[in-house]
């Protein structure tokens, strides 16, 4: 059934999302498409959220090099002051979840 008109019709022309395996008709999605696309497919809503995890991760990781680089010239503060405003948690958990998804994806899992 498709995610966007919610209509069981047509399933010659549904596209199932890589990433959330949510459907959608091919003249539902924005914008309408004319054909089934080859390769890997992601809805707006996933891609999105992906987007967001790896932005994260991306910052994480600049922080981590940055906490490293601070910790072999001795200046840790830095990294406490993060440890305690949670955002390494935070961030640690935004790049765990975008590994999983990755590796889900990869190995053609469902969420």
């Amino acid at each position: 059934m498709c995610k966007a008109c919610v209509t069981d019709q047509d399933d010659d022309k549904i596209v199932l999302c890589d990433g959330c395996d949510h459907a959608y008709h091919i003249y539902c999605m924005q914008p309408p498409r004319t054909c089934i696309p080859k390769g890997k497919w992601f809805c707006k809503k996933f891609d999105a959220d992906l987007q967001r995890v790896c932005r994260a991760k991306g910052i994480y990781e600049n922080t981590q090099n940055k906490s490293k680089k601070r910790a072999s010239d001795g200046t840790l503060k830095g990294e406490e002051d993060l440890n305690k405003s949670g955002g390494v948690d935070m961030l640690l958990n935004a790049a765990k979840t975008l590994n999983y998804e990755e590796n889900r994806a990869a190995m053609g899992l469902n969420s």
